[in-house]
């Protein structure tokens, strides 16, 4: 029988008791006044009020969908693994949700005094980030591992006319791209969100530095929506990211003393997609879990994701061992 979810939900469950204790906490505290402050400043004071379900939609949609992202790391991680590897992502979520439950604390608690001022309880935060992890980490151990089916890959049909050219020493160019349909996606949502922010804060406070700030991120993300792009050439391979696009990696191939393929998995060995580090190498991807990995003669490691990483490695091999 084939599995619809192979991380168990009960690993979430201090997450759960997280939320449920925020609806408690509120269900208990009402009913609140009819305009409650909904914004503060940096010393804590009280700059905008509003309906108390404004408050309410921050301190509970928002540790929901948290709750919801990182379920869906989770489920991600679980698939992609080989073996079971600790999953500390999970404990992120757990402490994200914490977090905002101390804030919902320390906000029900600021909401009573006179004048209200908002000073987070940092004495309550601490230690219940601290023991939801303790408990998210005791349930990441006690996960069961299903393996995962692997689906093997079908073999790649290699540009026989290209590596002639790579051995006679014509001129050529290999040129490949990643361009998934969550990079757009999120670029979308995250400037929509943006815009979203800058126009709370221009309405709340009018402080212009922040509304320049949030439209300078706004533009970044949109350079980051075309994907990643490699063009391998007897004299270089380059990466390249984003619409403008922003070089991020030039290697000279004659610096490039071995190419291989390569799996591995984004969350568990990365952290996620995009420009990552480890403690090995550098990783250039943005889907997939099949990459080239490549060593330089000074002893430094990259990994280029690729759709097509047979035949990216067959490619650099043939211009590795070609006369120059």
């Amino acid at each position: 029988m084939k599995r619809t979810l192979y991380n168990p939900l009960w690993t979430q469950l201090p997450a759960f008791a997280l939320i449920a204790t925020i609806i408690i906490l509120v269900a208990r505290a009402w009913p609140l006044p009819e305009r409650v402050p909904v914004h503060f400043n940096f010393a804590g004071q009280p700059n905008r009020f509003g309906s108390p379900w404004e408050a309410i939609a921050a301190f509970v949609v928002v540790p929901f969908l948290l709750l919801i992202l990182f379920a869906t790391f989770d489920e991600v991680w679980t698939r992609q693994e080989k073996r079971k590897r600790f999953n500390w992502i999970s404990l992120i979520g757990t402490a994200a949700v914490a977090f905002f439950t101390g804030m919902a604390i320390s906000y029900l608690v600021s909401i009573r005094r006179t004048p209200p001022n908002l000073a987070l309880q940092w004495s309550l935060i601490v230690p219940l980030m601290a023991v939801s992890m303790l408990l998210a980490a005791f349930l990441e151990s006690l996960r069961p591992h299903y393996p995962h089916p692997t689906p093997v890959p079908t073999p790649e049909p290699i540009p026989t006319d290209l590596i002639q050219r790579i051995r006679a020493g014509s001129r050529w160019a290999y040129f490949e791209s990643q361009n998934p349909q969550w990079v757009f996606t999120s670029v979308l949502v995250g400037v929509a969100l943006i815009q979203a922010i800058f126009a709370i804060v221009c309405a709340s406070s009018g402080q212009p530095w922040i509304a320049v700030l949030l439209a300078f991120t706004s533009i970044l993300l949109l350079s980051l929506s075309g994907g990643m792009r490699v063009l391998v050439t007897p004299q270089f391979l380059r990466v390249r990211f984003g619409f403008l696009p922003i070089r991020v990696l030039r290697l000279k191939l004659t610096d490039i003393t071995s190419a291989q393929t390569l799996e591995f998995s984004p969350l568990a060995d990365f952290g996620g997609w995009g420009i990552r580090r480890n403690r090995q190498m550098w990783g250039y991807f943005l889907r997939g879990t099949r990459g080239v990995k490549l060593q330089t003669a000074k002893g430094k490691q990259y990994l280029i994701g690729s759709d097509h990483p047979d035949r990216l490695a067959t490619i650099l091999q043939s211009a590795l061992t070609a006369p120059r």
